[in-house]
C-alpha cells in the first residue's frame, strides 16, 4: 500500500516535522509532493525520503498555476492507494482538482487539520472566504478529516460531522533521556524557546516581560538567557527582540536547529509565548525531557497540561509570567513537581506509538473504501 502526502511547500514547521516522523515509522510506502518552495526551508529536511517538487518556484501566481496543471499528472504517476493532504492550501488545490475532474478520486482521501477553528475559518473577510471554500471542498471529497488537537471539537464536528475525529500529536520516547538534575546556577536562568520568529509565536511579548523582570526584587541581578530555535520569518520582529539584549537579559537566535532536543537539554526552563497553536509538538518535546516549563494560557496549551500544575505553568499576561518565573527560580521542589507531573501526562496520553496505530488503522481501511 502506498500513501501520497501532499504539502503546501518545503517550509518546516510542526506539521512537517510530525509528518516526517510518521513516514519514517510507517509500515506503508510513502511519497511526499511539495507544491512550491518556501523561504523557511531546511536543507536536507526530506533527504532520504521519496519526495518531489511540483515547482521549484516560491508561492505566487506562477507556482499556483504550476500546482494546478502539473499536480494531476504527478498524482497519476504516483499510483498511490491513499492521498493525505495537510494545510489549507494543499487541501483546497486538491479539492479543486477533484471538483474539475482533473484528478480521479481513487482510494481514500484524508485531510489533516493542524490548527484551531479560528485559524482556519475565523479572522478577516479574506480568511473567512477562503475558509468557506475549504469547508465545501473537503466536506465533499475527504473521506476522513483528522484533527491533531482536542480544541474546537464541537465546532469542527458541526461542520464535518462523523468524518471528523481527533488523533492527538504524539512524541517518540525512544532514546530520550529525561532531565534528572533540577538545580540552578545561583544567578542565571537559561530558557529555551522553540518556534519560528513571527508574531503568532508571541516573541514581541518579550519587551513587556523584560520591563516587568527589571522591577522584580527576586530576579534582581539574575541573568535571564533566552535561546530561540526557529527560522526567521519576520526580520523586523527579530531586530525588535534582539534590541532587548543587555547585561541581565540576553537573547540568542539559533536559527533552524535539526536537533531541538539538544537545545532543550541545555535549558533550565522551556517557554512558549504563542498566541495560537494546534497541538504544539515543541511543548510535548520539552515535557518528554522533563524540562520545567511556562506556557501561554491558550486553549491548545490548557488542553495538554495536567490539571494539578495548571496554576503553576499557564500565564495570561507578562506580569503573571514574571511571577511564575520568580516562583520557579526560587523553588526546586516546584520545578520537580511541574516536570514530573507533566511527564506522566505526556507519557500516558501523547505516545507516538499509540498515535501511529490510529493512523495505520485509517490507512489499513483503504481497501474497504
Amino acid at each position: 500500500m502506498k500513501i501520497l502526502h501532499i504539502l503546501n511547500s518545503d517550509g518546516v514547521g510542526g506539521a512537517e516535522i510530525l509528518l516526517r516522523r510518521m513516514i519514517d515509522s510507517s509500515q506503508f510506502e510513502s511519497e511526499v509532493m511539495l507544491l512550491w518552495k518556501h523561504n523557511n526551508s531546511q536543507e536536507g529536511f526530506w533527504s532520504g525520503r521519496n519526495f518531489k517538487y511540483i515547482t521549484n518556484s516560491f508561492f505566487g501566481l506562477y507556482a499556483l498555476l504550476c500546482a494546478l496543471f502539473r499536480l494531476p499528472a504527478a498524482i497519476k504517476k504516483s499510483n498511490s492507494d491513499c492521498i493525505q493532504s495537510q494545510l489549507k492550501g494543499a487541501d483546497i488545490i486538491l479539492g479543486l482538482l477533484f471538483l474539475c475532474r482533473k484528478v480521479k478520486k481513487k482510494g481514500k482521501y484524508i485531510v489533516v487539520i493542524h490548527n484551531s477553528y479560528s485559524f482556519y475559518y475565523g479572522g478577516g473577510v479574506k480568511n473567512k472566504l477562503i475558509g468557506r471554500v475549504h469547508q465545501f471542498l473537503i466536506n465533499r471529497y475527504a473521506d476522513e478529516i483528522v484533527g491533531v488537537s482536542r480544541q474546537d471539537i464541537d465546532k469542527f464536528e458541526n461542520v464535518f460531522g462523523k468524518k471528523y475525529h481527533v488523533i492527538e500529536n504524539g512524541i517518540d520516547f525512544k532514546g530520550l533521556v529525561p532531565k534528572k538534575v533540577f538545580s540552578l546556577e545561583k544567578n542565571r536562568l537559561k530558557i529555551a524557546c522553540v518556534g519560528n520568529v513571527k508574531l503568532r509565536k508571541g516573541y514581541d511579548r518579550l519587551n513587556k516581560l523584560k520591563e516587568t523582570i527589571e522591577k522584580s526584587i527576586i530576579l534582581e541581578g539574575v541573568v535571564i538567557e533566552l535561546n530561540i530555535a526557529g527560522a526567521i520569518e519576520s526580520e523586523h520582529l527579530k531586530l525588535q527582540v534582539e534590541s532587548l539584549s543587555g547585561m541581565y537579559f540576553k537573547i540568542n537566535f539559533l536559527g533552524k536547529v535539526e536537533d531541538v532536543n539538544s537545545v532543550l537539554r541545555e535549558a533550565d526552563l522551556f517557554l512558549s509565548l504563542s498566541r495560537e497553536e494546534g497541538l504544539p509538538i515543541s511543548v510535548l518535546e520539552a515535557n518528554a525531557l522533563q524540562l520545567p516549563f511556562l506556557i501561554s494560557d491558550i486553549p491548545a496549551h490548557r488542553l495538554i497540561v495536567s490539571q494539578e500544575i495548571q496554576n503553576h505553568v499557564l500565564f495570561g499576561d507578562e506580569p503573571e509570567l514574571c511571577t511564575l518565573l520568580e516562583n520557579i527560580f526560587e523553588d526546586t521542589e516546584l520545578r520537580v513537581l511541574i516536570a514530573t507531573k507533566q511527564f506522566e501526562q505526556v507519557s500516558q496520553r501523547f505516545d507516538f506509538g499509540i498515535m501511529m496505530k490510529k493512523y495505520q488503522a485509517i490507512y489499513s481501511r483503504v481497501d474497504c473504501v
